[in-house]
């Protein structure tokens, strides 16, 4: 009888510690789950706050890209005024520097903000630099250069290559 309680106490045991043990793993399965959807969720609202962030940051790009647009219109129209006055201020030098100029074919190009290749080009054919527009914008396209042409004021001649005006445009 002594060894009948025994093994009903082992066997009570046994069940005990499988119920345990079944209950440990339950429970940690469960754990495990609830903590993966945290991480989920966490990285979810990490992803959410970056992109606002990047937005945000964007934006403040774009708006100091204006503000340098601006500014570098504002240079040059400053520099096309200082060299301006001189000349007007003197009435013979101002009939003297067209008839250098035009002895010597230089043109003086202002590319401002906005400007195409394209309407580069026809001011360049318009005022004889070049022969034919169509020349410059497949020498630019084919380059890719035509996006790196640069804001400002170029002294450009007649005697120039296509090369020598990208050249001096996209500096």
């Amino acid at each position: 009888m002594i060894r009948l309680n025994r093994l009903l106490e082992e066997d009570s045991v046994k069940e005990i510690l499988q119920g345990v043990g079944i209950g440990l793993i339950l429970s940690g399965s469960l754990f495990w789950f609830m903590q993966e959807e945290d991480i989920s969720h966490s990285s979810n609202e990490i992803t959410t706050t970056n992109k606002e962030k990047i937005a945000h940051l964007t934006k403040q790009l774009e708006e100091r890209d204006a503000q340098l647009a601006e500014v570098q219109l504002d240079l040059l129209q400053a520099q096309q005024e200082t060299t301006a006055e001189p000349s007007l201020s003197e009435g013979t030098k101002q009939e003297e520097v067209p008839e250098e100029d035009e002895k010597s074919n230089k043109v003086v190009l202002v590319v401002q903000p906005g400007m195409s290749s394209g309407e580069i080009s026809a001011i360049l054919e318009a005022e004889g630099i070049i022969q034919n527009k169509k020349d410059l914008d497949t020498y630019l396209a084919d380059n890719n250069l035509s996006s790196r042409i640069q804001i400002g004021s170029y002294t450009l001649s007649k005697d120039m290559t296509l090369a020598e005006i990208a050249k001096v445009l996209t500096k």
